[in-house]
C-alpha cells in the first residue's frame, strides 16, 4: 500500500500473506539542478504504481505533473512531456534512479503480466520522421534487463489533438499474449 503523509511524503506498507509490516518512508527521488548542483529531491506526491509478481513496484509519471490526480482535467499538456519510470523491491526504502521510458506522452497504462513482465502502453504526441505520434507499447523482462524498443502499433497525428481525459487506453496481459485497445479520434 502506498500513499502521502503531508509530513513524511511517500509512504508504503506491505503484506507478506501472514503479517502487515510497518509503514515507513518510501522515497522516489528526482535529481533537480540547484545553485549548488544537482541535487536529489523526493517526488512531490505519490505516482501512479503497479506491483509486479517478482515483488516490485512500478512508479509511473510526468515530470510536469501534481500527481495521478492531474491527469484527470481538459487542460492543455505540452508535447514534450517525457514519461518517468522508477521501481523498487517491497519493503524497500528507495525507489531506482528514475528513467525516461517515453521522450513524449500524454496518457499511459502499465500491467505485469503473469510472467512478471512489465507491459507499458502509451500515446506520443511528438510527431518526429523517425518516430511519429500514435500508440506506442514497450516491455521490460522480469529479469529486470531493458526495456525494449517502442514499437509503433498505430501512427496517427490525430491523437496529438486529444486532452488526457479524452484519450482512452486499455491493456491486458495474459500468458504470452497482450491485448491493447484504444479510441480513434
Amino acid at each position: 500500500a502506498f500513499w502521502w503523509d503531508r509530513f513524511e511524503g511517500m509512504m508504503s506498507a506491505y503484506y507478506d500473506g501472514s503479517a502487515w509490516y510497518r509503514s515507513r518512508p518510501s522515497a522516489i527521488a528526482i535529481t533537480e539542478m540547484t545553485e549548488e548542483g544537482p541535487e536529489k529531491i523526493p517526488l512531490p506526491s505519490v505516482p501512479d504504481i503497479v506491483g509486479d509478481r517478482q515483488g516490485h513496484a512500478h512508479a509511473w509519471w510526468l515530470p510536469g505533473d501534481d500527481g495521478p490526480s492531474a491527469r484527470a482535467g481538459d487542460e492543455d499538456v505540452g508535447d514534450l512531456e517525457p514519461l518517468m519510470h522508477s521501481s523498487m523491491t517491497i519493503g524497500e526504502r528507495e525507489g531506482s534512479d528514475p528513467d525516461v521510458v517515453a521522450d513524449s506522452a500524454l496518457v499511459w497504462r502499465a500491467e505485469a503480466g503473469p510472467d512478471g513482465t512489465m507491459h507499458l502502453l502509451y500515446v506520443r504526441l511528438l510527431d518526429t520522421e523517425t518516430a511519429p505520434a500514435g500508440v506506442y507499447y514497450r516491455n521490460l523482462a522480469s529479469d529486470g534487463g531493458a526495456w525494449s524498443t517502442p514499437y509503433l502499433l498505430y501512427p496517427s497525428i490525430y491523437l496529438r489533438l486529444l486532452s488526457r481525459d479524452r484519450a482512452h487506453l486499455e491493456l491486458a496481459a495474459e500468458g504470452e499474449r497482450v491485448y491493447a485497445g484504444w479510441d480513434d479520434p
